[in-house]
């Protein structure tokens, strides 16, 4: 029986697809390990100006890792944080035709047990791969936060 949780039926989905070059897995590596990094640095300090200054990292973020949002979300910043190269690891990657996906899963540091999976969108645009949607994944939909 396949499972009711839609971010565990994605990676499966995901799963079954001829593997994503290993280029984009690197890419969501270093992704995760520069939002960690925005998210410890605004949030240690959450002046008006650590803002501000935040806000222009993450712009400068999406552009290092060539990020063009469908959807483009506000800069999102959480305690603990939202992602954690300690704690997130790719489940699964997948080609299907000119889209890309990577799923992650993070393992809580809250709730001893529990996970978040993310998807990492790719669409290959002129021959390059480009990061269109990053979306928290949860039982019933996905949701954009990038």
């Amino acid at each position: 029986m396949p499972p009711t949780h839609y971010g565990e039926r994605r990676l499966a989905e995901v799963a079954s697809w001829p593997a994503a070059p290993q280029e984009l897995l690197e890419r969501v590596t270093a992704l995760i390990a520069d939002l960690h990094a925005l998210e410890v640095q605004a949030y240690e300090c959450p002046t008006a100006e650590r803002m501000e200054l935040a806000r222009r990292r993450y712009a400068e973020l999406l552009e290092k890792h060539e990020a063009a949002p469908r959807d483009p979300q506000p800069m999102h910043i959480s305690n603990p944080p939202s992602h954690d190269p300690s704690r997130q690891a790719i489940e699964a990657s997948g080609v299907d035709g000119d889209e890309a996906v990577v799923v992650t899963r993070q393992r809580h540091a809250v709730i001893p047990g529990s996970s978040t999976l993310h998807q990492y969108v790719f669409e290959r645009r002129r021959g390059r791969w480009t990061l269109v949607a990053l979306d928290f994944m949860d039982h019933e939909s996905a949701w954009p936060c990038l």
